[in-house]
């Protein structure tokens, strides 16, 4: 038990001239040996939005983007980021409504995998948001689209809305300009 005694001094309410003294007493008061601070509320709110695990040159720069999807303050007191071999405390910091909060490699010392890897978003006692992926491309990040599907893209977006290159659909046919003659005729004989 981690408690603190303290000793408290007991007054004599007899005239001093008895024999009796006073004696000390002991209370015990307890105290925690380490304070564990709160969770917020909303941290369920959070998202993990975006990873860079493969980024161009040095791996120093890799990160993972978290993203507040609630209208308030979340305080990242108490959750844990963590991949397949490491975890990192989060700060106790606050992300703004729809805001993001950024992670880098050497804030947390996550080194993520350019090949498989599995990261999780949790609180004490559950995961709150997970991404794994298989594979990664040199400078792309693995960003969450507006359907909340993980996918690739050369857009990197630390700290900002992710976005996405438009993907031409080559099996698409090109729509073809109707023709009408009669009207080519005319201009044509209008023309002369």
């Amino acid at each position: 038990s981690n408690a603190v005694q303290v000793e408290t001094p007991t007054e004599s309410l007899t005239p001093p001239a008895t024999n009796i003294t006073a004696i000390p007493t002991t209370t015990t008061i307890a105290t925690p040996t380490e304070i564990s601070p709160a969770i917020d509320e909303h941290a369920s709110m959070l998202r993990i939005n975006e990873v860079l695990p493969n980024p161009a040159g040095s791996d120093d720069e890799e990160w993972i983007e978290l993203y507040n999807t609630s209208g308030w303050n979340i305080n990242l007191a108490g959750l844990t980021i963590a991949d397949e071999t490491k975890s990192y405390a989060l700060p106790s910091q606050s992300v703004a409504p729809y805001g993001f909060f950024l992670i880098k490699r050497a804030d947390s010392a996550l080194a993520l995998n350019n090949d498989t890897d599995h990261i999780e978003l949790l609180n004490a006692s559950a995961i709150i948001d997970e991404i794994r992926y298989e594979s990664s491309v040199e400078n792309q990040s693995w960003a969450r689209n507006d359907q909340g599907t993980w996918q690739l893209t050369s857009m990197l977006t630390p700290g900002a809305a992710n976005l996405f290159e438009i993907e031409e659909d080559t099996n698409a046919s090109t729509p073809i300009e109707p023709t009408d003659t009669e009207s080519t005729t005319a201009a044509k004989t209008s023309v002369a």
